[in-house]
């Protein structure tokens, strides 16, 4: 999920609704494919990964990433010291802070 409309590479229509932490229920405004750019941990850049059926809920203050759904898309999360390796196929894809 993301506030950011720029942030998606494609964009349709949305009325989904979701309950986020708080108990509050937001209403989101669209669904589509936003394209992150990963660097490894030297900083160096990584091939794009495409996530698919984001939705797009401005009233959030940050992007949310659902690490079930990122796990049915075949990446194991480690979170350890206030970092995220996500890996497939036992090798490391990208890492985020």
């Amino acid at each position: 999920m993301s506030p950011h409309r720029a942030c998606f590479k494609t964009y349709g229509p949305s009325s989904t609704l979701v309950e986020v932490a708080n108990g509050q229920v937001v209403r989101a405004e669209g669904v589509g494919t936003v394209e992150f750019h990963p660097v490894d941990l030297e900083g160096h850049s990584l091939p794009p990964v495409e996530f698919t059926g984001v939705l797009h809920i401005p009233t959030l203050n940050q992007n949310l990433l659902s690490l079930t759904l990122t796990e049915k898309r075949n990446f194991s999360v480690l979170i350890e010291k206030g970092s995220m390796a996500f890996i497939r196929d036992k090798e490391p894809w990208f890492y985020a802070e």
